[in-house]
């Protein structure tokens, strides 16, 4: 099992970052096993109290997210210009509300829409405003124009 931490606050105190420390651990596959389990037995509406009592260690946020993110029909493939393209429009409409912005983009989770935004498309939108400071920023396909 991998382990991985990181620091909630920054410090120059050691004691303070022993203190903030939180401990993430990675699932295991006995872990994911339980999950699934639980999700055939209970469902997946509603029950993550009841699954999450199933694995322990595990919370309620933990078990849903993890199953949202890992196992929920997720689709792993490349990203298309019509997703960045949707991504940005919905950000415009609704802000940082990725479980929102997700529901327009099949098989992709919030997680990874949010990931696919702070990765590349927000280092596209900084890069295309570096070049050009006073412009209309042209989305990835440039059919559609924000004004930014």
């Amino acid at each position: 099992m991998e382990i991985c931490a990181f620091s909630l606050r920054s410090s120059n105190s050691p004691e303070l970052n022993k203190k903030n420390k939180k401990v993430v651990k990675m699932w295991t596959k006995q872990e994911d096993k339980l999950l699934l389990e639980g999700i055939a037995k209970y469902g997946s509406k509603n029950s993550w109290d009841k699954i999450a009592i199933m694995i322990p260690g595990r919370n309620r946020k933990q078990c849903r997210e993890h199953f949202l993110n890992k196992f929920n029909n997720i689709k792993h493939r490349p990203w298309t210009i019509e997703e960045d393209n949707e991504i940005l429009i919905r950000r415009k409409e609704f802000g940082n509300r990725w479980t929102q912005i997700a529901t327009f983009l099949d098989g992709r989770s919030p997680n990874d829409v949010k990931n696919r935004f702070f990765g590349r498309l927000k280092y596209q939108i900084t890069k295309e405003l570096k070049q050009n400071p006073l412009s209309v920023f042209k989305p990835l396909d440039h059919s559609l124009f924000c004004v930014i």
